[in-house]
């Protein structure tokens, strides 16, 4: 099951958390904010999450490390940093994460690299995300 949802918010994040089928979720541009990611921990199928343009910050990203099936986030245009990719290194199942256009670093995008070297990131920094020899 793939839910688009582009005027959800934090309220709606707590009805979708009733799909435990789920395994795709669009919420670009969304109303979402990091107390709406805390309704996601029981989707453990999802496996592709789009927040991009979302409000989520670093500090909702806890409420992802439950999600193990988890292996496509799109973060793009959000407010996370670099403290905010250390918690998503639990989740080995990744193989993209978007991080365009937020204040993650190219240190940040290096770090994630090296912790996660099976994934493919799309930032800001596209140098940052070549394998590490």
């Amino acid at each position: 099951m793939d839910v688009g949802c582009p005027q959800i918010d934090d309220v709606g994040m707590k009805s979708i958390a009733n799909f435990a089928h789920l395994e795709a979720l669009t919420a670009y541009e969304a109303k979402v904010t990091d107390e709406g990611l805390a309704h996601l921990q029981p989707l453990q199928k999802l496996e592709r999450l789009n927040l991009t343009a979302t409000r989520v910050t670093d500090k909702g990203l806890v409420h992802l490390r439950r999600l193990t099936s988890l292996n496509q986030l799109d973060l793009s245009s959000t407010q996370i940093t670099d403290a905010g990719l250390v918690q998503l290194q639990e989740i080995k199942a990744f193989e993209f994460l978007g991080v365009h256009e937020t204040k993650v670093t190219e240190v940040g995008v290096r770090s994630f690299r090296i912790a996660m070297p099976n994934a493919s990131i799309w930032s800001d920094w596209p140098d940052a995300d070549q394998a590490i020899d």
